[in-house]
């Protein structure tokens, strides 16, 4: 069982932003380590594969494997980084976890 699903939004026109938001969390994912919980974030668990194999980095591609990550989390954690309200990804998880009666926690940026 996954404690805690890590939502927040990835691609951006500035691949520096791109990468900023990954770097941020993954520190965010090894806090929740830190504290004894099994987190899961689909970013940063495969994104090192996007740039090694051909896989779309579109959310539609991953919009499945989010909703069954989801289903086996006891909970959402949504990190409120620049984007997070418009990012189809972001919004659509949300969504799921609330079909699916999930708690969700939204984490400020100074928090992360």
């Amino acid at each position: 069982m996954i404690d805690v699903f890590v939502s927040f939004p990835y691609t951006h026109a500035n691949p520096s932003i791109t990468a900023l938001r990954v770097a941020r969390a993954e520190k965010y994912v090894v806090s929740l380590l830190n504290k004894d919980l099994v987190p899961y974030s689909t970013i940063t668990a495969w994104e090192h594969m996007l740039k090694r194999h051909t896989l779309s980095a579109d959310y539609s591609f991953w919009k499945n494997h989010c909703r069954k990550m989801i289903n086996a989390s006891l909970s959402v954690h949504v990190l409120m980084l620049e984007g997070w309200e418009t990012s189809p990804g972001v919004q659509d998880e949300i969504a799921i976890a609330k079909s699916l009666d999930k708690p969700i926690d939204y984490i400020p940026q100074e928090d992360i």
